[in-house]
């Protein structure tokens, strides 16, 4: 439906935004959470088409089961070379954008 298109957009132009050296993961979650890839993978075009055809796949199914999504996304590990000069409040290790499936 219209609000799974409008997710799928936004998330395609976070991805497009993203800096040249990053890596990403991305999870679909309703009463279910899947993810992408198993692992982060590197902001290159083959990864991006990659991630663009999955998320063509994924459908509204109900649910906004946002808690597993947000686990795995905190448990992925921390990456040496990606790592930024500490703020105030520590290093950004990930940016999380939850996207439901919910409500079509």
């Amino acid at each position: 439906g219209p609000k799974m298109r409008q997710a799928r957009e936004a998330l395609r132009g976070c991805l497009r935004a993203l800096n040249p050296a990053a890596a990403f993961a991305i999870y679909a979650f309703d009463a279910t959470c899947e993810a992408c890839a198993p692992a982060p993978v590197p902001f290159v075009q083959a990864q991006l088409e990659a991630a663009e055809k999955w998320l063509a796949r994924v459908d509204a199914r109900g649910g906004t089961e946002m808690l597993p999504a947000l686990e795995q996304g905190l448990a992925l590990p921390q990456d040496p070379a990606r790592q930024r000069p500490p703020l105030p409040r520590g290093p950004i290790r990930h940016a999380l954008i939850p996207v439901t499936t919910a409500g079509g």
